[in-house]
């Protein structure tokens, strides 16, 4: 101390020197006992989640981020790790919570709770050493500095930190008093005793044993919806909030989850047990019952459905709620096919996991996830397979075993792997404890045993209650196996519990007797809005069941007359009743009531259509734009029929509505050109180019050019103008290749010559100008140089035309004789090869085969596709024998790149070469091991075991009730034709197959009556071996026809027909042919040749005498023919008829490009579509009447698919009804089939109204209604 003074009266100044005066001090303290404060704030104000996460009280709970930088960026913990938590743990009032977050949290809590009194000391005491520098005077004491903001700062601290300590005395004795409520649970049950339980409930939904009041329920309903709303947003925070953990944790102890964990471990074991996820598969939960279980008044088992999202199958779950205060929380659940309860896998995983020290769930879980993960990423099922092939490995002993099998099957069903998961389900040691596995069965073998997955059906069934899934998939397996009766019973059961399955009322519909329909309105009645259920109904019913649809209208017509869906279902049985131009006003009236206009659209354009009035009717919808869209999808793919002036007036109409819009301008310009206004036509498509010339076009604008461009092509090359379309002066490579392609399908080498002169001059792309050389080199006899040149030409191109190009190329190189170039220079062998084979199998090249073989083994791989060509060459060649060999390795390697159509091929041609060498044991056998009742039904019949064939038949009719692949089967079809299988076809009559009948070729002469009878009995007489004949002459109203021969060929029949009436075919030439093609279009007589037969190989047979005959009765005539090449099916060009064609085509079926000039025919349907509805209206007509009057007898008749004119086959209607906007026959032949003698008179045959070319009553047989008069 020092003291200052120069006189006594003066002040004096004493200095005291005190280093704690130091602002700073007296700063840390502030900064000390601000954040001491602040830490004890957020400690009682943060809280945890049930994942022990920290998050502010924000809503439903704001999630901090992580903290610690160390763990963020490295993974690795810091040595404060874990403090945070700790601390606010501790605020709870959870010390043994607090203290596994972090073993000295409660030290670092107290010295910083200590730092609020202490800093406060220490800051009062710097205040009063500061007031010993003073000023003093001589006259007056020293006075004392205040420090008021000390003091209220000071008190402020003081308040905080009593609040702060008041709160957490608050929430301490909240804690303690939760910690003191008894957590009173449901005593766990044996899985008997819940499958008995669930069983009641599933059984009788609405008769709980204590149904909880109106409020009680609305309670338990809203905890339903949080947690769908919680599995629907994948929100396990906000699920953890309706989890009951003490509840929970009490379950698991009693499961024996904490037995014999260690004191230290068992706080981390109960963090993991509270560590719960909301499951998937409750977004949809509906409620089936709900359970007071005795001896508990403040729990509830809820049973609900649910599923997962996206996805229609339905899990069965049991809930546990217990009452919490005034509300209800979850404290357990199970989802029933998995057996264990969530809170007993718990307790299986702790002693997996922690008390054996030992994790084998661990593993497991990872190799599930990776496979998961692949196949949700990409599908990658190969991946898939391998990790969930670890997974089975690794599955945890104990019982997680069961648990861990099943939820490893479903993972292999879900990767489309049937037998792995098969493996998987049959694996579970204790089914009856976990339901799951014969679930998963019958999912897996359904498709090939329905009766087996039956019974494991009805076990899951019997354990889990007869619930709406359940019933569903009993219901269908029983339609499967045609026990209809008890199909309708378990369909009737599913809307018990669902009155708004709109598939089940559906199916029930259909089940129930005509006259029982309407015992489905006290169902329908059930449903929260019937009239909506039943349009939704009515619109999956369509035109399946009429009088179901009728229930159905006539409900919606008393409950909702003015919507779309009465409309809609008015306007479908209008349809059904071919009332058309009813229909097409009822569904106008459901276009113009319904939200969604487009919704019955095509059913109101198909009724328009039918109903002949399709022209003006686009025009008065709301949207006739999108009308004229669909109309035109559904007419390219033959869905609607309309005549050509009803198309040009349809297109005229929107044309003159839109004539700006270029797709309508197209489709008028097609139109104006069918119609033969060639000028209007491509003044209207260089008009609408012009418009889009110089625009940015979209793709679909862009696609429109060039269609146009392809069709002004096309119509200038038909008027014989093609070089307007390619002057030559600029490239144009699209034009290049659309003209020579016409002029290559008719072979015109002029044109062909003169597009390279000017393609040259035009500097044309070299892919273009190298498939103009081969088209050219091709006519003229130099396949080798075509070979090269579209090779080429592939090599040019990576679009489209790579393969058109190549596929040139191959059949160069064949007519060279130079296949081993074609394979020794592709770019990808194995390709080459699969054509190559195809090529040469169908050539009977069997020595450039085997060689082709050889070069192929020295290539990768090329063993599998190796022995698939040997098999369809042994195949070919009859050699059965050597098929065996070959098709035993390709079943027991099964290729992987063989498609499933291919491998069920090469199992059916398997057992008919067993059959063909008579090994019938090994046949049997065989169709044994496949469990196939179709193979072993042929091999009973083969064996003549007639019975056991029948019964197998009967097996196989529950899929297909039809019996086509029987009736049709190549080697036995005519036997399950013959009379010992009479009581067969009177159950599932015969159906004719398509494409019994071929016609070979056609001589369109060009003088009248060109052929005789005696012509035809002459050539039959020449024949190297002549066939049983008989010439016969047909009544006059069988179209114009003269006379027929039919010709027995083993089990073919080989017909001609002489006519000299117009062809009604189908078949027309190009505009610009020369004469003799024209005659194709109206000859003054023609003659058809064609083979008949019940099976391919008898049509095969057959086809080598009628191709004989045919070359001996068009010789010597003038005119054009048409000829089926050997091995083909279609005939689409016409030849000049001369005498070298028919000799080599007779010989061996080849039709040499060369041999003379051909001319490729278009497809052209010239019925006529007035008579056509004309016919249709009466046979609707006739059906009415049939049905109003039972004494009525209808006939009608039916052709052979693949002959028209002629080969008509009456049969006696005994059933008749409409079957999906059409008609359904059924009854026997008035005599036996001309064509196809395995058809005897009395046969029952079953046919569609559209396969009926005329209809007659019984009582007036002359008076015959024909199709096509």
């Amino acid at each position: 101390m020092s003291v200052a003074t120069e006189n006594a009266e003066d002040p004096v100044l004493i200095v005291v020197e005190d280093p704690v005066s130091d602002d700073s001090y007296r700063r840390r303290h502030w900064e000390m006992l601000a954040v001491g404060v602040v830490v004890l704030t957020l400690a009682c104000c943060l809280r945890l989640n049930g994942n022990g996460n920290v998050e502010a009280p924000l809503g439903e709970g704001l999630k901090l981020p992580p903290l610690c930088m160390s763990r963020a960026w490295f993974g690795v913990e810091c040595p404060g790790c874990g403090l945070t938590r700790s601390f606010v743990a501790l605020a709870e009032g959870d010390i043994a919570r607090s203290l596994s977050f972090h073993r000295v949290g409660w030290l670092m809590a107290l010295a910083v709770a200590v730092q609020v009194p202490y800093r406060l000391y220490e800051l009062s005491s710097v205040d009063k050493r500061q007031d010993e520098v003073v000023w003093l005077s001589i006259n007056e004491p020293p006075r004392k500095r205040r420090r008021v903001g000390v003091y209220v700062l000071g008190a402020l601290a003081v308040l905080v930190g009593v609040g702060a300590s008041g709160a957490m005395l608050v929430k301490i004795a909240a804690i303690i008093a939760e910690k003191n409520r008894p957590a009173v649970v449901l005593a766990p049950r044996s899985s008997d005793e819940v499958f008995a339980e669930s069983y009641r409930v599933f059984s009788d939904f609405d008769g709980a044993n204590a149904p909880p009041s109106d409020d009680e329920y609305a309670e338990i309903q809203s905890v339903i919806e949080k947690i769908a709303e919680c599995s629907a947003n994948d929100d396990d925070a906000g699920f953890v909030k309706l989890v009951d953990s003490k509840r929970l944790h009490r379950l698991v102890e009693l499961h024996g989850g904490y037995f014999g964990i260690d004191p230290i471990d068992k706080p981390a074991a109960r963090r993991q047990a509270v560590g719960v996820s909301v499951e998937p598969f409750w977004c949809s939960p509906t409620i089936v019952g709900v359970e007071t279980p005795a001896g508990d008044p403040d729990t509830r088992t809820v049973y609900i459905v649910s599923t997962y999202p996206d996805d229609e199958e339905q899990f069965e779950c049991r809930l546990l709620l217990g009452r919490v205060g005034s509300t209800w929380k979850l404290y357990d659940w199970q989802r029933l096919d998995l057996g264990l309860t969530n809170t007993q896998f718990i307790a299986a995983w702790i002693q997996t996991v922690l008390a054996s020290n030992q994790d084998q769930f661990g593993p497991w879980l990872t190799a599930v996830r990776e496979a998961d993960e692949a196949i949700a990423a990409n599908g990658d099922g190969e991946l898939a397979g391998r990790r969930l092939k670890e997974a089975e490995q690794v599955v945890p002993s104990g019982e997680l075993r069961d648990y861990c099998l099943l939820l490893t099957g479903y993972r292999w069903q879900s990767a489309g792997r049937w037998e792995d998961a098969l493996r998987c389900f049959k694996a579970v040691q204790a089914p009856d404890r976990f339901p799951g596995a014969y679930f998963g069965i019958h999912n897996c073998i359904k498709d090939d045993a329905p009766e087996e997955a039956l019974n494991h059906a009805r076990a899951y069934a019997t354990l889990i209650g007869p619930s709406a899934s359940a019933c569903r998939i009993q219901a269908e397996l029983l339609a499967r196996l045609n026990r209809k009766e008890e199909s309708l019973v378990m369909w009737r059961e599913v809307l018990r519990s669902t009155p708004a399955d709109t598939t089940a009322l559906l199916k029930t519909l259909i089940g129930l007797a005509d006259d029982k329909k309407e015992q489905v309105l006290p169902l329908l009645r059930r449903c929260d809005d019937p009239a909506v259920v039943a349009a939704e109904t009515a619109a999956l019913l369509g035109y399946q069941d009429y009088n179901g649809l009728r229930v159905l209208a006539d409900y919606l017509q008393e409950s909702a007359p003015d919507t779309d869906g009465y409309h809609n279902a008015r306007g479908a049985l209008h349809y059904m009743d071919g009332r058309y131009a009813d229909a097409m006003a009822s569904y106008l009236s459901a276009i113009k009531t319904s939200e969604d206009q487009s919704a019955y659209v095509w059913s109101y354009l198909d009724a328009a259509a039918s109903a002949g009035e399709i022209a003006g009717a686009i025009e008065v919808l709301p949207d006739p734009e999108s009308a004229f869209e669909e109309f035109f999808y559904a007419y390219d793919d033959g869905q609607i029929a309309v005549s050509t002036e009803e198309l040009h007036d349809v297109v005229a109409k929107r044309f003159e509505a839109k004539p700006e819009d270029a797709e309508v301008a197209l489709r008028m310009s097609e139109v104006l050109g069918e119609g033969g206004r060639t000028d209007e036509a491509e003044e209207l498509i260089r008009k609408t180019l012009q418009k889009l010339d110089g625009k940015d076009l979209d793709e679909d604008s862009e696609y429109l050019r060039e269609s146009l461009s392809n069709d002004l092509v096309r119509l200038l090359y038909r008027t014989g103008r093609w070089e307007q379309a390619y002057p030559g002066t600029e490239p144009n490579d699209d034009a290049l290749d659309s003209l020579v392609r016409l002029a290559a399908s008719e072979r015109r080498l002029d044109v062909l010559k003169s597009l390279n002169d000017r393609a040259q001059a035009a500097d044309a792309g070299e892919a273009s100008l190298a498939a103009l050389a081969g088209e050219i080199a091709l006519i003229e006899g130099r396949p080798s140089d075509a070979a090269r040149h579209f090779k080429r030409a592939a090599d040019s191109v990576e679009d489209q035309y790579g393969w058109i190009y190549r596929h040139s190329q191959l059949n160069a190189c064949l007519k060279a004789g130079e296949w081993r170039a074609y394979y020794e220079s592709a770019d990808d062998p194995a390709e080459a090869f699969d054509r190559l084979s195809y090529e040469l199998i169908d050539r009977k090249e069997w020595d450039s085969l085997q060689q082709l073989w050889a070069l192929h083994e020295s290539q990768s791989e090329a063993a599998p596709a190796i022995l698939l060509s040997k098999s369809r060459s042994a195949w070919a060649r009859k050699d059965y024998h050597e098929y065996l060999r070959h098709s035993s390795e390709i079943i027991l390697n099964k290729p992987h790149d063989l498609a499933a159509y291919e491998f069920d091929a090469v199992e059916n041609q398997r057992l008919i070469a067993l059959l063909q060498i008579h090994e019938h044991g090994a046949a049997k056998q065989f169709a044994d091991s496949r469990e196939d009742e179709a193979l072993l039904a042929i091999v009973y019949a083969a064996t003549g075991n007639v019975a056991s064939a029948q019964r197998s038949a009967r097996k196989v009719a529950i899929a297909n009730p039809s019996l086509t692949r029987l009736y049709q089967h190549d080697l036995m079809g005519p036997r399950f034709l013959s009379a010992e299988y009479e009581s067969l076809h009177d159950e599932f009559p015969v159906s004719l197959p398509y494409g019994a009948s071929q016609t070979v070729a056609v001589l369109y002469a060009a003088q009248p009556r060109a052929i005789t009878s005696p012509d035809i009995r002459e050539a039959i007489d020449q024949l190297e071996e002549r066939p049983q004949s008989t010439v016969r002459s047909v009544a006059a109203h069988a179209v114009g026809i003269e006379q027929v021969a039919t010709l027995a060929v083993g089990d073919a029949t080989v017909w001609v027909v002489t006519r000299s009436s117009r062809p009604n075919e189908g078949f027309r030439v190009n505009d610009g042919s020369p004469p003799w093609a024209t005659l194709v279009d109206a000859p003054p007589s023609w003659v058809a040749v064609g083979v008949s037969a019940w099976t391919n190989g008898g049509r095969e047979g057959g086809e080598v005498v009628a191709r004989q005959l045919a070359a001996r009765l068009f010789s010597g005539h003038e005119g054009a023919v048409r000829l089926k090449p050997q091995g083909g099916y279609l005939m689409s060009a016409v030849y000049r008829n001369q005498a070298d064609l028919l000799s080599a085509w007779g010989k061996a079926g080849e039709l040499e490009d060369s041999v003379d000039d051909r001319v490729e025919l278009k497809y052209f349907d010239e019925s006529d579509i007035a008579a056509e509805r004309v016919f249709v209206d009466g046979l609707f007509a006739a059906f009415r009447t049939l049905k109003s009057s039972p004494g009525q007898r209808l006939q009608v008749a039916v052709e052979v698919p693949g002959v028209e004119g002629f080969g008509a086959h009456w049969l006696e209607v005994e059933k008749a009804e409409r079957s999906y906007g059409a008609l359904e026959f059924s009854g026997p032949l008035l005599s036996e089939s001309p064509l196809l003698p395995v058809l005897r008179e009395g046969t029952p045959i079953r046919t569609g109204s559209h396969s009926v070319v005329a209809w007659r009553w019984a009582n007036d047989a002359k008076a015959i209604t024909w199709r096509q008069p």
